[in-house]
């Protein structure tokens, strides 16, 4: 999809950037918010808006990364905004001809640290990625299960692993999970969840190949997202 998105002259690449902006739209925000506009959480949006018009369709950004990994363009897509951010800020005190903040200058800001700046790093923005690629496989996964009839696939992955490392829930019991979704018995149980853990494992690498050039990268990329996510329990 990346490919694709750098073009912009086609139907195809137009919608491939949509794509992609709506991808990394959570964990970018948040990049904004916590690093630029803690005092102001909804200007991140507007900034996000102003980049993807100036930079990305503007400038056609995407079109002019050379093919990268999936998380060296994470980096050049984060650095670029970060440029961005900084040039629309210091224009904006430059109009208003007042401190931001009470702080003299931009550069003042950002050399403040956390007293001022919201504490947050590239590393930030790569868990704020993986997690929303996580729960967009999630959504997809459930999405799924309702519209197949699945839903004992989906419940069983509800109470034995999702609840459980999400929301620090109990697993639900083998016996308790036949009950509930009218299964034969125990056995057949952990046999759906092994089912829902293949189909979870299918939409996590549908989603992670919206982000990269092409399918020869998702496992490395998912290897990335597991990296990424175990160090920032």
């Amino acid at each position: 999809m990346v490919l694709v998105a750098g073009s912009l002259d086609s139907e195809s690449g137009r919608k491939a950037l949509g794509e992609l902006v709506q991808g990394y739209e959570p964990a970018l925000t948040y990049y904004l918010r916590k690093k630029f506009c803690w005092a102001e959480p909804e200007r991140a949006t507007e900034l996000f808006s102003a980049f993807v018009e100036k930079i990305l369709v503007g400038k056609e950004l995407v079109g002019q990364a050379r093919p990268m990994a999936g998380h060296q363009f994470r980096q050049f897509l984060l650095t670029a905004l970060h440029r961005f951010a900084v040039s629309e800020l210091r224009r904006e005190r430059a109009r208003k001809r007042r401190p931001i903040e009470g702080v003299e200058s931009l550069d003042e800001l950002l050399e403040k640290g956390s007293e001022w700046l919201g504490s947050v790093s590239p590393v930030d923005f790569d868990v704020a990625w993986a997690r929303n690629v996580v729960g967009e496989a999630l959504r997809r996964m459930e999405q799924d299960c309702a519209a197949s009839g699945r839903a004992d696939i989906w419940g069983v992955f509800e109470h034995r692993l999702r609840r459980p490392i999400l929301e620090g829930a109990e697993e639900m019991p083998y016996a308790e999970l036949v009950v509930r979704f009218g299964l034969r018995s125990p056995t057949q149980a952990h046999n759906t969840l092994v089912t829902a853990k293949r189909k979870f494992e299918h939409f996590l690498r549908e989603v992670i190949s919206e982000y990269v050039a092409d399918w020869s990268s998702v496992e490395v990329e998912l290897r990335e997202l597991q990296v990424i996510l175990a160090h920032s329990v």
